[in-house]
């Protein structure tokens, strides 16, 4: 039998609902067949939400609970029968603690929402885990912050039956950080925490405890399915019947209020409890079978204890408080004291209001005035007109003051009469200043306006001792708090300092019983001492003997780096005249170390005729029409052969007159940036010489701008200089034949600090101009290294474009690790970047020279004929290619125009700083996805 009040007859029916009636709270809806059955029922224990279609409406009849306003009528159904669905009897949501009782030998809830806690134990649980036990002083006890209170119970204890219990529920991922899939596995689990009951100023209360000196463990046990779908049992209290669970996460939380007898705390404190393993409180961790799709759930079943029980609790905690200070006196005088800092910090905060108000008060002109007139003088000017007649009127003006202290105390003591400005009567010279009815009226006046300040700083006086002892009364309170944390603190001092004489007298005991083996052992520790200590000078001789040595290397390695520093910067500077605007100059050459080239007048005026002739000649052509790059030779340059040997092609630089290079006179020039040219000039080697191109811009993939720089004036040199961002730095020497703030006359011999532009030394070089002739190129990018060079305004000397040869026609050394290939190497050369190079030919070339790109190109190849695995991959034509240095035929598809070959791509353009021969950067690609690559798009 369960246990039962009624509302409006008194004791009823045995159960949690008996005799009561249905009421505005229900689900009933408009049509009474469309409510869920669910409502408020109005218990001895509160308001509870339960299951009864006769006052909250079903779906199968008609009632009149719940808002039913439609006043329809059906045949009322019966309630339901709590012995057989005995989890209909209460719903709860999780962390709130409802009653829970036997109805005919059984119990049971419904759960709703099951992953939502209610605020209150949400905040408990919050709080607990933030909180340190292991610096807390709870030595042997557990820490708990309180999550509800419960009214003592008045049931009789004679029927187990009718003992009151309520039951709370958590999501298990709140008790406990294993894995919920593995919780079927386990017959119970360590929790970080659980509820549990705890007696406190005579009062039950549900809190999460925990503690580190003491493993929490939870059973788990498994929820049994019944007969009935969605409804499950789970074993929580030995002895007593299973609990009847249904989980509903489709339905809404109730709104009631919480249950009678049952209220929630929050922002409560942690403090310590003793063990809560008791009787009182029963607890475990229900999982659910796999198919159900529900997460496990903790409950927690507390029985509500009888004035009598909590009066016996109290009882048993005092004995055990005062066993626990006696087994840990240090740690009970640490509790003490974090008790007392939290009183004091509480009064400190308490007082702050009260010392901002009374600041305030004294704050202002008054305040400062009453505290300390001689440092906040008084001085307020009055001014005031009095009619005598309609033909008389008086204007007075005069001044009231307090200067210091003694005048502040008469007017606070005597009032206006201290300063009466006639206290002997007037004088016969004040009576014919003033005139008698006008000085008797002054003196009126001047006494009045003292009263008045004098009632207006009585006043706030008064205020401000009332804010004073305001602030008294809390002050004495924090001075409470001071003294309790002082007197802790002594306490703490005196309950540790017998231990601290104890522990000193066991050390004094165990060094007395050890005193010859320290003896030893010092004597040892001496003799290891000094062995340490000749060790360490070895050590540090060793040492300064490596340190020296390898200042001495890094200083070589620096001298050494410094040197080939200095050579790198002498083989990549050229040397070329700069001239004056307005004068006539033409093209040039320069080259590395050698000094400018001499072009003699009719190649000059060749190379210049021939540019103007291409400029005329790609202006007829439209860009759409070309596919490919279209140029026109404009000369060449031929190198001696040397004695058992191929040429020596020495790096050069071309230069043009800015002029010459088709851009329109009114183009303004920045200092730096871009700018369109319609040509662009190039410098190609061959066998034994170089060709110089001009080629046609802004066609087939061709860009028009060029970078424009500006050259620095050295003035201890008397030159210009302009060094690139690109690999290896090339710098420029521009030499001006009257350099800034130098006086040259043509008629005077030029002094000896005038610079001069460096001649050609070195190996002669023969440079021809050529019959304009059109022609396509074969381009790839990083052909193109040019330079627009802008000089100062102040300089004189007029701009000029320069250009050199491509690095793939600079000699370098192999670098680079290539990656493993697994399949067929050229597989993915006709996608993406195309295919990397396999370690194997990195591993070959690594640290091989070549005089360009050419040759390294052709080595490639030979390399990849050579390695049996990549070999067995090409057809014998291409075999026979590949070991004369020519890259392999690709098939029809991949082809593009007279591009029939595989071609090698730089990842990172050549122009964009990318290293010419550094194995990483270079991909073996089809031309037809090398045109892609290079496209405007990408070849997307």
């Amino acid at each position: 039998m369960g246990e039962g009040h009624s509302n409006t007859t008194g004791h009823g029916a045995r159960g949690p609902t008996g005799g009561v009636k249905g009421g505005s709270t229900g689900f009933g809806g408009g049509n009474p067949n469309s409510g869920k059955g669910w409502g408020v029922s109005q218990t001895p224990y509160g308001p509870l939400r339960n299951y009864n279609p006769s006052k909250f409406g079903s779906r199968s009849g008609g009632n009149r609970g719940g808002n039913n306003r439609s006043r329809h009528r059906g045949n009322p159904p019966s309630p339901p029968n709590l012995a057989q669905r005995p989890e209909l009897q209460v719903a709860i949501v999780p962390g709130v603690a409802v009653p829970l009782s036997l109805v005919a030998g059984e119990w049971g809830f419904t759960l709703l929402k099951p992953k939502v806690v209610a605020a209150a134990l949400d905040l408990a649980l919050t709080r607990m885990a933030m909180f340190a036990v292991d610096a807390a002083p709870y030595a042997g006890r557990f820490a708990g912050v309180v999550g509800m209170l419960l009214a003592p119970s008045e049931i009789a204890k004679d029927d187990m039956s009718v003992i009151r219990r309520t039951v709370v529920t958590l999501p298990a991922d709140k008790i406990t950080t294993m894995p919920l899939a593995q919780l079927p596995t386990q017959p119970a689990v360590v929790a970080d925490v659980r509820l549990h009951d705890v007696v406190q100023d005579g009062v039950q209360k549900i809190a999460v405890v925990k503690s580190k000196h003491v493993p929490i463990t939870v059973p788990v046990v498994q929820a049994k399915p019944t007969d009935r779908t969605g409804v499950f049992t789970a074993q929580i209290l030995n002895g007593m019947p299973p609990i009847h669970i249904h989980v509903d996460t489709s339905s809404s939380p109730p709104t009631a209020m919480q249950p009678s007898g049952i209220s929630e705390v929050r922002d409560s404190p942690v403090t310590p409890v003793f063990s809560p393993l008791g009787s009182h409180s029963h607890d475990a961790i229900v999982y659910f079978p796999v198919e159900t799709n529900t997460d496990p759930v903790y409950i927690s079943v507390t029985t509500v204890l009888t004035p009598e029980q909590i009066t016996q609790v109290e009882a048993e905690n005092r004995q055990k408080q005062a066993q626990w200070d006696a087994n840990y006196p240090v740690e009970a005088a640490e509790y003490q004291l974090s008790q007392a800092n939290d009183a004091l910090a509480q009064e400190q905060n308490n007082i702050v209001p009260y010392q901002a108000a009374l600041d305030e008060l004294k704050g202002t002109w008054e305040g400062r005035l009453l505290d300390d007139p001689d440092r906040y003088p008084f001085r307020d000017e009055i001014e005031e007109f009095i009619s005598i007649s309609s033909s008389s009127r008086y204007r007075f003006m005069f001044d009231i003051e307090i200067k210091n202290r003694q005048e502040l105390e008469n007017l606070l003591n005597i009032g206006g009469e201290a300063f009466d400005p006639f206290p002997d009567g007037m004088s016969p010279e004040e009576m014919e200043y003033y005139g008698y009815h006008a000085g008797l009226l002054m003196q009126a006046l001047t006494i009045g306006h003292y009263d008045l300040l004098r009632k207006h700083l009585l006043a706030y006086q008064a205020n401000i001792n009332t804010a004073q002892l305001a602030l008294d009364s809390i002050q004495h309170q924090l001075d409470m708090a001071i003294n309790a944390v002082n007197n802790a603190e002594q306490h703490l001092t005196q309950v540790r300092g017998p231990l601290v004489e104890t522990e000193n007298a066991r050390l004094t005991a165990e060094a007395t019983k050890w005193q010859p083996r320290a003896e030893f052992e010092q004597w040892d520790a001496n003799v290891t001492e000094r062995w340490r200590i000749k060790d360490e000078q070895r050590a540090a001789e060793v040492a300064e003997w490596q340190q020296r040595v390898e200042r001495e290397r890094l200083a070589a390695e620096a001298a050494d780096g410094f040197a080939k520093q200095q050579i790198a910067i002498r083989n990549n500077s050229f040397s070329l005249p700069a001239h004056p605007k307005g004068s006539t100059h033409t093209p040039g050459f320069a080259g590395v170390g050698m000094g400018t080239i001499a072009l003699s007048s009719p190649v000059a005026r060749g190379f210049s005729a021939t540019l103007r002739t291409a400029l005329a000649r790609f202006s007829t052509i439209a860009p759409t029409l070309l596919a490919r790059p279209i140029a026109m030779t404009v000369g060449s340059g031929f190198y001696p052969t040397k004695v058992g040997g191929g040429p020596d092609k020495p790096a050069l630089v071309g230069s043009f007159p800015l002029s010459e290079m088709g851009l329109p006179p009114a183009t303004p020039l920045p200092q730096q940036g871009e700018i369109d040219l319609p040509v662009r000039m190039l410098m190609k080697d061959q066998d034994d010489w170089t060709d110089v191109y001009a080629v046609k811009t802004g066609a087939a993939n061709i860009a028009a701008k060029v970078k424009v720089a500006t050259a620095q004036f050295d003035q201890s040199k008397g030159v210009y200089t302009f060094t690139t961002d690109s690999q290896p730095p090339r710098t420029f020497i521009f030499t001006p034949a009257k350099p800034p703030g130098m006086d040259i006359s043509s008629v005077l011999p030029q002094p000896p600090s005038a610079p001069v532009v460096p001649p050609h030394t070195g190996a002669d070089i023969t440079f021809l101009a050529t019959k304009p002739g059109l022609i396509f190129l074969a381009l790839e990018e990083g052909d193109f290294h040019d330079y627009i060079i802008w000089f100062p305004a102040a300089s004189g000397l007029e701009p000029v474009y320069i250009y050199f040869k491509t690095p793939r026609d600079e000699p370098g050394e192999v670098t680079g690790r290539g990656q493993q290939v697994a399949g067929v190497w050229l597989a993915e050369a006709g996608k993406g970047l195309g295919a990397p190079i396999p370690v194997q030919i990195a591993d070959k070339l690594r640290g091989r020279k070549f005089s360009s790109f050419d040759r390294f190109r052709e080595a490639f190849w030979q390399e990849v004929a050579n390695d049996p695995e990549l070999a067995a991959q090409f057809k014998p034509s291409n075999m026979d290619l590949m070991k004369n240095g020519y890259a392999p035929f690709v098939k029809k598809s991949d082809k593009s125009g007279k591009r029939v070959r595989i071609e090698l791509h730089h990842k990172k353009p050549i122009s964009q700083g990318g290293d010419v021969y550094h194995i990483d950067n270079i991909n073996a690609v089809t031309p037809k996805r090398h045109i892609e690559i290079h496209s405007k798009n990408g070849g997307v």
